[in-house]
């Protein structure tokens, strides 16, 4: 992990310098390792949103206990809501961050991912994706 350090200026006003002071990864406790180890998943390794997991390591999604098959690119949007649950997230924002980069303004590729996914997790439970009209869409339980 990088820090950084404070230094006192000339006329004694502390300003943040940009050293690179490198620490230590410490590792979890050993008793913890054990737990972790004995569950089969690495702590970040799983999101959970209601009754939606979502297993990076094993790319594997499930909802109410039934395993969900998504493409790669519906994994990727489920991910991003699962990281913003109850989070109004715009059209654009999807774009940056699913598909990494500047679609051009055709926000449709959004509109018709979204729905592909929703097809597939409302199929198994109550919808969880939830338009906002002029802003965007969210991860949230309709209660």
């Amino acid at each position: 992990m990088w820090a950084t350090r404070g230094a006192v200026g000339a006329t004694g006003a502390v300003r943040e310098l940009s050293t690179r002071t490198w620490r230590p990864f410490v590792p979890p406790s050993a008793e913890g390792a054990r737990d972790v180890a004995a569950a089969g998943e690495l702590p970040g390794d799983v999101l959970r949103f209601a009754d939606v997991t979502l297993d990076e390591a094993r790319h594997e999604v499930h909802r109410g206990g039934s395993r969900v098959d998504l493409t790669a690119t519906e994994f990727a949007l489920l991910r991003f809501f699962l990281l913003n649950p109850r989070r109004v997230l715009s059209k654009s924002q999807i774009l940056q961050n699913v598909w990494r980069y500047d679609f051009g303004g055709n926000s449709n590729v959004v509109e018709t991912y979204v729905s592909y996914l929703r097809k597939k997790l409302d199929a198994l439970g109550p919808p969880l994706i939830r338009t906002i009209r002029q802003a965007g869409y969210m991860l949230e339980t309709g209660e």
